[in-house]
């Protein structure tokens, strides 16, 4: 059975990944319901702003200078660890992929932010342990 470009969108927009189609100027032109969701807006609300803007300040170093870099040297960027500013206040943590395509003469950028807040946490739990294990090692009388 054919997927048709309607069905097509409808999929984009259920991804469990957030998507983004960004311009060679880094405006976003679309973004799926999954990353909009994520940033508690419409996904019409995204439209028009730059894409590092979704990123803690931290984070938009990273998008602006390696993702933005690779993309441009070689076409591709492959899971940068940066992190959305949600509302909340607590930073969500997203495996961020591109793409550089030629689209109209032009490039366009595609994005795709994989959540993985679970795996940070635990990541997270285990420097945690092993920080308070070496500690407790270096002291004297732990041993």
């Amino acid at each position: 059975m054919p997927i048709g470009p309607v069905e097509l969108a409808h999929f984009w927009d259920l991804s469990p990944t957030g998507h983004a189609v960004v311009d060679e100027h880094g405006i976003i032109l679309v973004a799926n319901r999954t990353l909009a969701n994520w940033m508690a807006e419409p996904p019409a609300a995204l439209v028009g702003r730059p894409a590092s803007e979704l990123f803690t300040p931290t984070a938009r170093v990273l998008y602006l200078g390696l993702l933005a870099y690779r993309l441009a040297v070689g076409s591709r960027a492959e899971e940068i660890h940066l992190e959305l500013t949600i509302p909340g206040g607590v930073p969500l943590p997203v495996l961020c992929s591109g793409r550089r395509i030629r689209y109209q003469g032009g490039h366009l950028i595609l994005l795709t932010l994989q959540e993985f807040s679970r795996k940070h946490a635990l990541d997270k739990e285990i420097l945690e342990a092993r920080q308070a294990s070496e500690q407790r090692l270096g002291q004297p009388g732990t041993r």
